[in-house]
């Protein structure tokens, strides 16, 4: 796959209690998470794109700040 995405409108995404979205990268899928999960390949560069359609103020404010990623293993 060369280009994969992951949207609010992605059938099957899995929020959080909290509303917030884990997106899992990697070369297999965490069981389970599979719909929110986007292949990578080690051997072929990696780009992390970002877009907000309909932002909350905060994200004009500077209030909110998207997380870095972490590694979970």
């Amino acid at each position: 796959m060369k280009y994969a995405g992951r949207g609010s409108t992605t059938p099957g995404l899995q929020k959080n209690s909290d509303g917030f979205v884990d997106i899992y990268f990697g070369a297999k899928a965490p069981s389970g998470k599979e719909s929110n999960w986007l292949p990578t390949d080690s051997k072929r560069k990696f780009e992390l794109l970002a877009r907000f359609y309909g932002p909350e103020k905060e994200f004009f404010e500077k209030s909110w700040k998207m997380g870095d990623l972490e590694e979970v293993k």
